[in-house]
């Protein structure tokens, strides 16, 4: 990855914490969606975070099950904000094994999450899915006496977080 775009990144950090200020105010408003590639998305992510573990035994990989032609529509900023903190959180406690980006399609008719009401979708009755993202790791896990609070903001499940 270049230095533009670790600069970038550095930038878009201090927008992130731009964000999580409005978002604590209830002032952040999603962008209109765009459309993007969700496995360009998901090669950028890992760039930005393989320095974590190139000293490590670590397989950091995508395993992107999603039509190569699929445009996704949504704010592709925030989902790589998300991953990107996902994957750097799977880093930091992965010593060995792998780390794996993955992204699945789920037909319609397994989603029950699909709001089959929003007008967005029914223009595009024969063309829309559901995608399912996961950041899968060898780490230690999250001992589940801390799985309740983890999801708080400001927790971690032990000291040895920075």
């Amino acid at each position: 990855m270049s230095g533009r775009a670790h600069a970038h990144h550095a930038a878009q950090v201090i927008t992130n914490m731009l964000d999580w200020a409005k978002l604590q105010a209830n002032e952040l408003k999603l962008p209109d969606d765009q459309a993007f590639e969700l496995g360009s998305l998901g090669q950028e992510c890992i760039g930005l975070v393989k320095h974590l573990v190139e000293k490590k035994p670590v397989e950091l990989s995508t395993n992107m099950d999603v039509p190569d032609d699929a445009v996704l529509l949504g704010a592709p900023l925030h989902l790589k904000q998300v991953l990107v903190n996902l994957l750097t959180n799977a880093a930091k406690y992965t010593a060995e094994g792998a780390i794996t980006l993955s992204a699945v399609t789920i037909p319609p008719e397994e989603s029950s999450s699909l709001d089959r009401a929003d007008t967005r979708l029914t223009e595009m009755q024969t063309r829309y899915v559901t995608v399912r993202i996961a950041v899968e790791d060898t780490g230690v896990g999250v001992p589940e006496a801390s799985r309740a609070r983890i999801f708080n903001e400001f927790q971690q499940a032990d000291a040895r977080s920075v």
